[in-house]
């Protein structure tokens, strides 16, 4: 019994290891941003032991979620908003024909970004601590990922607006002088 149990975590080692590799090399790559958080989703659903799961973005702005990734079992939004309010990991125990959830914040800073949810089915085991420590480390991940395309985002209409800018005060020259010339 002693070896088996010695095995199981030596596997589970081996499998956060591989996790957090595919992380790195998912987070390196250049994919749009919904393949990245489905490439991530996939790895918190197999490293949690999850059977589905689903990353929310949230607006503050508009005080709105929206769901951007979702695999397997479905996942409710309200457990999202939950833990996104609240920018604390939670625990939802399985009861009766509710499946079995636990949900993280995507953080930026002290900023809540989003969320990651993953569920079991009903009746199934309640999530571990450890599963529970993964999902918060591999939101980091995620929050990183969203962070980044924000930015980017940001980055590329500064350099639109700059551009438009430059252009019309060309034009607006081009103008002024073609005017002066006509007066003289």
């Amino acid at each position: 019994m002693r070896d088996t149990l010695q095995e199981y975590k030596g596997r589970m080692r081996a499998r956060e290891q591989m996790a957090f590799r595919e992380v790195d090399r998912a987070v390196r790559t250049d994919l749009n941003v919904r393949q990245l958080l489905d490439r991530l989703m996939n790895q918190m659903i197999s490293v949690c032991e999850a059977e589905g799961g689903a990353i929310f973005l949230w607006d503050a702005d508009q005080q709105r979620i929206e769901p951007w990734v979702s695999i397997g079992l479905p996942v409710s939004d309200e457990v999202a908003r939950a833990v996104i309010l609240n920018g604390a990991t939670r625990v939802f125990p399985s009861a009766g024909i509710l499946p079995a959830a636990m949900a993280a914040p995507l953080m930026v800073g002290t900023r809540v970004v989003g969320a990651a949810v993953l569920t079991r089915a009903p009746n199934s085991p309640d999530f571990e601590t450890r599963q529970i420590d993964l999902l918060s480390t591999l939101t980091s991940s995620a929050a990183l990922v969203v962070r980044n395309a924000q930015l980017y985002a940001r980055s590329e209409d500064a350099a639109i607006t700059e551009e438009r800018t430059r252009i019309a005060r060309e034009i607006h020259d081009g103008l002024a002088q073609d005017l002066s010339l006509m007066v003289l």
